[in-house]
């Protein structure tokens, strides 16, 4: 008698292939390390006491940035297009004349670099950004 024989394809079941496939894509997003890029890195240097400047406050320009449009020049109200005349007739009478660019934090950032942009046009260079301890300093030496 004849025994009728099976025949089986050879054929691999890929049907759960997919799925660890996508186990392994699902795994390895989750355990990925993604780089988070916050911009430029921008800061104020930390505060050195044994880098501090003196300056007496009758030889700098002292520029306070408020807001948009809001500046003083040695607490004088001026508009950012006299920014730059008023200090290049300093700057032109001594060229070593520190200017000082002190912003609140609540003024804008490009409210700062309009004023950086107007002494670094007159001809400034010794520009300073002062740090809280140089601010509070400066503010006691002026009686501001």
């Amino acid at each position: 008698m004849k025994v009728p024989r099976r025949k089986v394809n050879a054929e691999i079941p890929t049907a759960s292939m997919a799925d660890i496939a996508f186990l392994l894509i699902i795994f390895f997003m989750l355990t990925a390390a993604f780089a988070a890029i916050k911009g430029i890195n921008f800061g104020l240097p930390p505060e050195d006491p044994n880098l501090i400047v003196n300056v007496r406050p009758e030889e700098a320009l002292y520029i306070r940035v408020l807001g948009p449009s809001d500046y003083r020049l040695n607490d004088q109200p001026i508009r950012i297009e006299d920014l730059g005349p008023a200090i290049k007739a300093r700057i032109e009478q001594n060229k070593n004349t520190p200017v000082i660019i002190d912003t609140e934090p609540e003024a804008p950032f490009e409210a700062m670099i309009a004023a950086f942009d107007e002494a670094k046009l007159a001809g400034a260079s010794r520009i300073s950004l002062p740090t809280a301890m140089d601010r509070q300093r400066w503010r006691i030496l002026s009686g501001r």
